[in-house]
């Protein structure tokens, strides 16, 4: 397993996420991450950079 590293440029906030497989999964839990850090959904794909590590 993995760690899915997600960094908001808009609020310049940085999550982690272990136990992700692969970039699909990674982005499948966009809106579990979103809710848990009061990131706008529909932002996302605009302001999120998603990367493994």
């Amino acid at each position: 397993m993995r760690t899915a590293v997600y960094f908001n440029q808009a609020k310049n906030e940085t999550y982690k996420l272990d136990g992700v497989a692969n970039m699909q999964q990674a982005y499948d839990l966009y809106k579990f991450v979103c809710s848990r850090n009061n990131w706008n959904p529909t932002m996302f794909t605009n302001d999120v950079i998603v990367k493994l590590k």
